[in-house]
């Protein structure tokens, strides 16, 4: 059901699929416990479908929740956790929260940079993301020191900068257009 569910959301279907999500989380906590990460993934995609659906406050809570659970059973840097705390800070961008958002992003960037390494396609995407955080909270030297960074770092690498540039026309010009939607869906 958790795949049909997947399924739903991928083709744009999000009510549909939060329902099913709803209903397979009631299920895994019947049979699984609270805490089982199956269960926290399944609720990282309900909340990624209500973002979509624009329940951003529901959405947080669901996160938040998710995070808190994983960072005690997976710890701070296993990358589910890490995806948690992406996630969530896309929602506090939706909810106008910027500055709780950079503070997650930041944490999420120096983990992958550690973890990844600095040039590595993910921890690209999160300094972009960040970037549009730092911009949308005027900080605009920073985010730019950050866009120079990526620049360099996308030369060096030969990583298609147009894959950026869309990924920011995407997010300044979708319905969302105030908060940054880069969820990381898990399957």
């Amino acid at each position: 059901m958790n795949n049909l569910a997947n399924s739903y959301h991928c083709l744009g279907q999000f009510s549909d699929a939060a329902s099913l999500q709803e209903h397979v989380i009631a299920a895994q906590k019947r049979i699984l416990g609270e805490e089982h990460p199956s269960i926290l993934t399944t609720m990282n995609n309900l909340a990624n479908s209500y973002c979509c659906l624009g329940q951003f406050s529901e959405a947080a809570s669901l996160q938040e929740h998710a995070l808190a659970a994983r960072k005690r059973i997976l710890g701070e840097e296993h990358p589910s956790t890490l995806s948690s705390m992406n996630n969530l800070a896309n929602s506090y961008c939706c909810l106008g929260q910027f500055s709780d958002a950079a503070s997650l992003q930041e944490h999420v960037l120096a983990a992958q940079k550690r973890i990844l390494g600095g040039n590595h396609p993910s921890t690209i995407l999160t300094m972009e993301v960040l970037a549009q955080t730092l911009h949308k909270m005027r900080c605009h030297r920073e985010a730019k020191q950050l866009r120079k960074e990526i620049y360099s770092v996308s030369l060096l690498n030969l990583l298609p900068l147009n894959l950026l540039s869309y990924c920011s026309f995407f997010y300044s010009s979708a319905p969302w257009s105030d908060c940054i939607h880069l969820s990381f869906h898990e399957f």
